[in-house]
């Protein structure tokens, strides 16, 4: 079985600690507290990423009868077997030699959050929260729910809790698939690429994947202050800047936040090749700075929707481009100082 996977590496944590009361799984505002007793040992071969700094990395795969693996040499997508799936069987496997910490698990089909829970239970929930030990490596078995009839695209987003300086708008954060259903076939939407053509001279391509940062009312960088590995700050702001493109691109905005809640902001957003992107947000879903921050809010920023997402590696495949340029980023929602 392929793996797909996400590298953490020498990120900023502050100290975590946990209770004796490990056994039991609880529920807190649609959150299941996933129980020590529920995660398996479990050793992650081979690891791509070989540092010796301590990180925290992970991976998911899928282990449900009902997927197919599609190869398309440098990458793959999924394919459902049967006509009709109301759920998909995963597994999260983790290898920790940071610090302890919790990773909550929040889930998407398409832009609208889904329901999770433990495989094998029957309980619903908005995220998983699962516990994960310092120098420990283990794996989950979680189920999503899934209409087979909607969205193809599969958001899983691991958010590690303890890393409150690590979503800053540089680096992906999600996984994100295309799962086709059962009646399609591909072959029939790839014929036609120009669409995803890309013709970028060697030093353009460093551009393809945008940068998020906030700006404050004068337009200015958000200043960024850390508290014990806490990011805040004393200047108010609403505007989402998105780094210039060397290409044009149509994006979607999403809200989400660590207890499985998402909204969708903009839908098929046009941005323009060479220019900066600046999106106002609403200032409702910034938190007041806290030393125990326990809500947290996201934007995820992302494009070639569905079957975009498979042209978009086939139009590397067939020499339209060099690589692809299917982007999912994220940055936290700083928290503001009232200090």
């Amino acid at each position: 079985m392929k793996y797909l996977f996400l590298i953490v590496m020498s990120i900023v944590l502050c100290s975590c600690s946990f209770t004796d009361n490990t056994n039991i799984a609880s529920n807190n505002n649609g959150t299941l507290i996933v129980s020590e007793k529920q995660i398996e040992p479990h050793q992650i071969l081979n690891k791509i990423e070989n540092s010796q700094a301590p990180n925290i990395y992970y991976r998911m795969v899928f282990d449900d009868p009902n997927i197919i693996t599609i190869p398309t040499k440098q990458y793959q997508y999924y394919k459902l077997k049967s006509d009709k799936v109301e759920q998909l069987d995963l597994s999260f496997l983790f290898d920790n030699t940071k610090v302890d910490t919790d990773i909550t698990l929040i889930a998407l089909q398409g832009r609208e959050n889904v329901e999770i829970k433990l495989k094998g239970d029957s309980k619903w929930y908005s995220a998983l929260k699962v516990p994960s030990k310092k120098n420990k490596s283990s794996k989950v078995n979680f189920s999503i729910k899934w209409n087979s009839e909607l969205s193809e695209e599969l958001i899983l987003f691991p958010i590690i809790e303890d890393a409150k300086n690590m979503y800053t708008g540089a680096s992906l954060g999600v996984f994100r698939w295309y799962i086709e259903d059962n009646k399609t076939n591909i072959e029939d939407y790839v014929n036609d690429l120009t669409k995803h053509e890309l013709n970028l001279k060697q030093e353009e391509y460093k551009n393809v994947y945008p940068m998020l940062s906030w700006l404050n009312n004068k337009g200015n960088k958000v200043n960024v202050n850390l508290i014990d590995s806490i990011p805040y700050t004393n200047e108010d702001y609403n505007t989402l800047s998105i780094s210039k493109l060397s290409q044009d691109a149509v994006i979607d905005l999403i809200y989400v936040n660590n207890q499985g809640k998402s909204e969708l902001v903009l839908s098929d957003y046009k941005t323009t090749k060479g220019k900066v992107t600046n999106i106002e947000v609403e200032n409702k879903h910034y938190e007041k700075y806290d030393r125990i921050i326990k809500s947290r809010g996201f934007y995820i920023v992302l494009n070639h929707k569905n079957k975009e997402l498979v042209k978009d590696m086939y139009a590397v495949q067939q020499g339209y481009k060099m690589v692809s340029t299917s982007f999912q980023q994220v940055i936290e929602i700083i928290p503001i100082s009232t200090d």
